[in-house]
């Protein structure tokens, strides 16, 4: 079949792409795309996609609002089937595994808030893994009930191949009008090798928190590693490319010149490592040529500049270790970090400090671009210290030391992004090219030999060390759990801040992706829904809370049976109260969900076509601030007057100079919806 110039002048993609047929049984602009299999015995679903594929916010794939989304699946599957590269045609048996993969493709996003492909890079692909790894087992209500969803290496190969697929199809897709990613994804690394060496799966299921036998020892050592040893390290490379650059030599000769490497070596052989207080020795004796052995099992000598070299990147991976490990950021995110260009500044441009509202501590603050949420600035905690105090909490230190460490590679590179890697194989780099951008696998990469080579792991158990010392893995986001797991064990209370530390939707993704891997605090987390559900009708029945939606008349009828008890001002008689009403409440960014009221009335499950009053928790794959908005079971305060503004906001934005557009009407209706919300919330506050 000839393919369609629609990149010529005075083309029209819509009109052009209205023409293509499929098949002889289907055309492009169809909902159900049929080719002919000739395969006996098979179920009519073979050789079919369908493209009604529901989605997380509640819409279709075929809905108008997803229109462009539709457009560029179809013009995927379309290439694969009539314009194929790297490979021959699809089989007509594959369409179904490419729903599938195309099904989870677009679930992510649209719950991440990616508007087309062509945003896809390498990072956003590695958290779409993570995405898959997350939501994959939970069962589809609107499916019929099927064997049990699982990680497995097909279903993860099936899922994971689409963005590959993509990148593959791109001239081709151009030729189709649509915008292709720029860059291959999963770092350019094959499906199958993600596959088996970065989901493990022979593991079943999200990844684990690292256990503390494992995580005490990496934190004390990298903490180690980012006092006495980073300034000893920092003063070495300075002063080693002190003596470099002006020892005597022709011009701008590379690293080796033989004058300038022994200048620089001299600096080596004299350095004297410093002691950490409270120790005998220096922390580490005069540089020598070492053995190294590689995580492969290769045997390597360490000499020279490979000595400084490995001491560098031993630092860096330090300090990775540290932020990732005690903030929870995503790798994806630490790498875009900007470092700024002004060198005189103490610490990255991406750091920033406030103080408290109390005016006694001093909170620092990490700026990063949320891939997740289609490069939207946003901001973490990394720590906080007293006002007045010099000291640097240990993620703010890794900052520094990273902002320090790699200055005179930053500015040979010419970039202002903080984290870079030596390209080049060995040596330390004399031009730009030998400077790198950092990745998602590099980041993972440096951690596992840091762990191996420099943490003592001899108290943990012969499970842990097989697995993290041979075996080999640690993956950055398991840190990601680790650090919500520990802080949930300090005080469940700590859930919603949490979710929100996190940068979640909601709680019930903490719940299900953090801190529900462990089932021993199953029963602690229904204690913290009864708690903030006890303290919530506590304001309420006092009237500290003037809360508005459909659901809040039939709230209003505890209050008299709430003052016959007396439990008024008594956080534990409301628990029980609670408890024995089975009023726990869904506790939602922008709203509270009271299902258990009257779960046969829910509006999201209503959409999936399975109201039921046996049905006590919300349909996630339906429930979005519009369908909650509308249901008979929401209910909402003054503490959420502020998500509703953004989102007003937001839609305002989006509506700008093309409120007379009918493809914008969903858009001007969930806009009506926020400022009506706003309107009543903000009267509520004042009265």
């Amino acid at each position: 079949m000839q393919v369609p110039a629609i990149g010529t002048p005075k083309s029209n993609p819509a009109r052009v792409l209205a023409t293509l047929r499929v098949s002889d049984l289907s055309t492009f602009m169809d909902n159900i795309w049929r080719v002919p299999h000739g395969v006996a015995g098979q179920r009519d679903r073979h050789g079919t996609i369908s493209w009604d594929i529901s989605l997380p916010d509640g819409s279709s794939l075929t809905d108008e609002e997803n229109s462009s989304l539709l457009t560029e699946f179809k013009g995927l599957v379309w290439t694969m089937l009539h314009d194929p590269r790297e490979g021959k045609a699809i089989a007509a048996g594959s369409l179904n595994s490419l729903e599938q993969g195309i099904a989870s493709v677009c679930s992510w996003m649209i719950v991440e808030g990616v508007p087309s492909i062509e945003e896809i890079d390498s990072a956003k692909s590695w958290d779409y893994v993570q995405y898959y790894v997350d939501n994959h087992e939970q069962v589809d209500p609107t499916k019929k009930k099927t064997r049990p969803r699982v990680v497995s290496n097909a279903s993860a190969w099936t899922r994971l191949t689409i963005l590959v697929y993509v990148y593959r199809q791109r001239q081709a897709l151009r030729l189709l009008g649509v915008v292709p990613p720029c860059e291959a994804p999963y770092d350019g690394r094959a499906v199958d090798d993600v596959v088996r060496n970065e989901l493990d799966l022979q593991r079943r299921g999200k990844l684990d928190p690292i256990p503390d036998e494992v995580a005490i020892p990496v934190f004390g050592s990298a903490i180690r590693f980012l006092g006495v040893p980073a300034d000893d390290v920092m003063e070495l490379q300075d002063c080693c490319l002190h003596a470099f650059d002006n020892a005597p030599g022709k011009g701008d000769g590379p690293w080796c010149h033989i004058e300038k490497y022994r200048a620089a070596l001299d600096v080596m052989d004299n350095f004297a490592f410093s002691k950490i207080d409270g120790e005998v020795d220096p922390w580490r004796a005069t540089l020598e040529a070492t053995p190294r052995t590689l995580r492969d099992g290769r045997e390597t000598i360490l000499e020279g500049n490979q000595l400084l070299r490995r001491l560098v990147i031993t630092v860096q991976s330090a300090a990775i270790v540290c932020i990732q490990g005690f903030t929870g950021m995503r790798a994806h995110e630490m790498c875009g970090l900007e470092a700024g260009s002004d060198e005189g500044q103490p610490l990255p441009d991406c750091i920033e400090s406030e103080i408290s509202s109390d005016r006694l501590m001093e909170i620092f603050y990490c700026r990063s671009v949320e891939a997740k949420q289609s490069k939207t600035r946003t901001r973490w905690v990394i720590g906080a210290r007293s006002v007045g105090s010099v000291y640097l909490p240990p993620p703010v230190r890794a900052f520094q030391v990273l902002w320090k460490l790699y200055m005179p590679w930053r500015r040979l590179r010419g970039t202002t992004k903080l984290l870079v890697t030596f390209s080049a194989a060995k040596g330390l780099p004399r031009k730009p090219s030998s400077v790198g951008r950092m990745t998602v696998v590099a980041l993972t990469e440096l951690q596992k030999d840091f762990v191996r080579e420099h943490c003592d792991l001899s108290g943990a158990s012969e499970a842990s060390r097989v697995e993290f010392l041979e075996q080999h893995r640690l993956r950055g986001h398991r840190w990601r759990t680790t650090f919500a797991l520990f802080l949930f064990r300090v005080n469940s209370g700590l859930l919603p801040a949490i979710s929100r530390h996190f940068h979640h939707l909601s709680m019930a993704m903490t719940e299900r992706g953090y801190i529900g891997n462990d089932v021993d605090l199953i029963d602690t987390l229904d204690s913290v829904r009864v708690m903030e559900s006890a303290r919530f009708m506590l304001e309420f029945a006092e009237g500290r809370r003037a809360a508005v939606g459909s659901v809040a008349r039939h709230v209003q009828r505890f209050r008299d049976e709430l003052s016959e008890q007396k439990v008024e001002g008594n956080l534990a008689a409301m628990e029980a109260f609670v408890i024995e009403n089975d009023l726990r409440i869904f506790l939602l960014p922008y709203g509270h969900c009271f299902l258990p009221l009257q779960p046969e009335a829910s509006r999201c499950h209503e959409l999936g076509n399975r109201s039921h009053w046996s049905r006590r928790g919300p349909n996630v794959a339906f429930r979005s601030p519009s369908v909650c908005a509308g249901c008979k079971l929401f209910i909402a305060d003054n503490r959420h007057l502020e998500v509703w503004q953004e989102r007003e906001l937001a839609y305002a934005r989006a509506l700008d100079g093309l409120q007379n557009d009918p493809a914008m009407r969903v858009v001007k209706r969930r806009h009506d919806q926020a400022k009506t919300m706003v309107a009543i919330l903000t009267r509520k506050a004042a009265e």
